[in-house]
Parts: C-alpha cells; sequence; structure tokens
C-alpha cells in the first residue's frame, strides 16, 4: 500500500509538471503575455523556475529553492532585455558584479541544512529538510568515492593502506579523515571535485602532500600545523578544482 501510493504521488506530481508547462506554452500561444516576453517563457532559465515548483509538489525544498533560485538569478538580465521592460537600470555587467549573491545563497542553504540535522527537534519539522538527498559513500580496498549533493557528512577510512579515490560535492559539507591509514603507493591520487560546497582532509602530519587543484571563485588551503617532511618518498598528489566552494587541507 505504501508503493502504491508514493507512486500516485509522484504520478500527480508529474501531471501537475505538464499542467505547468502547458499553462506557459499556452499562455504564450494565447498572447495573455506580449510577444516581446515569449523568449523568457520559452527559456532554460524558465524550465528551471518550473522544475523547482515541481519539486516543491513532491516536497523537495531544498532541490525547489535551489533550482529557482538559480533560474531567478539568470533570468533577471533576460527579463532586462526585453524592451519596455519593467526591471531597468541593470548593471551592464550584471554577472560580474552580482555572481557573490551565488556563494550568499549556497551558504545559507548550507547553514539551514546543518541546523536541520543537527537539532534532533528539528529534524522532523524543519520546512526544508529533504528525504531525496543524493550521498553515497563507497570504499572498498582502500579506494574511496562520494557522491554528495545537499549533505554534510564525515568519513574516516580504516582501511591499513588508502589507494585513493573520487570526492564529488556539491552545495554541502565533507570531511575525510585519513590520519588513522597509510599511503599504499609511491604515489596515491585523490581526485576531488568541489562546487559550491567545501571538503576538509585530514593527513597524518608527516605526509608528503602535492596539490595540483585548480579554484574558480574558490580555494585550496594547507591549513597544516607542525608538518613534517615525509621520511619516505611515497606522497598524496590531489587533483581536481574547487568552482564556488573551497578545500582545506589539516592534521
Amino acid at each position: 500500500m505504501k508503493t502504491h501510493h508514493s507512486h500516485h504521488k509522484s504520478g500527480i506530481g508529474f501531471a501537475g509538471l505538464l499542467i505547468l508547462i502547458g499553462a506557459l506554452l499556452l499562455s504564450v500561444r494565447l498572447h495573455i503575455f506580449p510577444q516581446t516576453y515569449a523568449s523568457v517563457i520559452i527559456s532554460w532559465q524558465m524550465l528551471l523556475i518550473v522544475l523547482g515548483i515541481y519539486n516543491i509538489l513532491k516536497k523537495h525544498y531544498i532541490t525547489s529553492v535551489v533550482l529557482i533560485g538559480v533560474g531567478l538569478f539568470f533570468i533577471v538580465p533576460l527579463i532586462a532585455s526585453v524592451p519596455n521592460s519593467f526591471i531597468t537600470d541593470l548593471p551592464q555587467n550584471y554577472f560580474g558584479t552580482f555572481w557573490p549573491v551565488l556563494l550568499i545563497f549556497a551558504g545559507i542553504l548550507i547553514v539551514i541544512k546543518r541546523t536541520c540535522y543537527a537539532n534532533e527537534s528539528l529534524h522532523t519539522h524543519c520546512k526544508f529538510h529533504n528525504h531525496a538527498q543524493k550521498s553515497t559513500w563507497e570504499n572498498t580496498n582502500g579506494y574511496v568515492y562520494k557522491n554528495s549533493s545537499f549533505q554534510t557528512s564525515e568519513h574516516i577510512v580504516l582501511d591499513p593502506e588508502f589507494k585513493g579515490g573520487d570526492l564529488q560535492i556539491s552545495f554541502g559539507e565533507t570531511t575525510l579523515d585519513l590520519r588513522k591509514t597509510t599511503l599504499s603507493n609511491e604515489q596515491v591520487i585523490l581526485n576531488i571535485k568541489i562546487s559550491f560546497g567545501s571538503i576538509i582532509i585530514y593527513v597524518p602530519y608527516n605526509w608528503n602532500i602535492q596539490p595540483q587543484v585548480d579554484a574558480a571563485f574558490g580555494g585550496f588551503e594547507d591549513k597544516r600545523y607542525g608538518a613534517e617532511a615525509s621520511t619516505d618518498n611515497k606522497s598524496l598528489i590531489i587533483r581536481g578544482n574547487v568552482t564556488f566552494g573551497n578545500a582545506e587541507l589539516r592534521n
């Protein structure tokens, strides 16, 4: 019965999405909106907003806020470009001026999400709780794989030897602790991809670390204290990119 109820709700949500898209397209055909706004209504920015509304129907509130927020941010200059638009005096370099708004937006979402999980009394009542989180940890034979969105998580590697891994974090925070393991080979590679999120990597104080990380509107910081030169020729190579986020190395 529960599975049937779930499929029933999913079907209603999809029907609502079709109704909303159809209503927007019909409004353009019937000239309910000025024809000049057709390019705004039929755009990828508007699609994000519609998908955001659809996720509200599915009670995926965090996802809906992200989709609607990003859609609204990028649709503003599109609306401003329409003749006789109600949006006037928009800076010519709109994205260059206002891109920090996305950072503020991401930070607020992370704070709300962490508050919901940290406080058990809020956990069941928090309106922004999203049951469709995407978060998977895989730790197999010394390799670590992480794919996470909209979640705060921590993982401690307990394998005798660490052989590398692949971490992809978006709109969330992740902590990886490598202080209870050793490097398996002379060169161990850890790939990271961070977007609108952050990661903290703890390593033993005497490991040789070689960061090879590209950052765009973000950064990679080595915050180790009292680190010593490695006594062997093994090294951990951290590769990847950080976009609108931050990665830290600690001991």
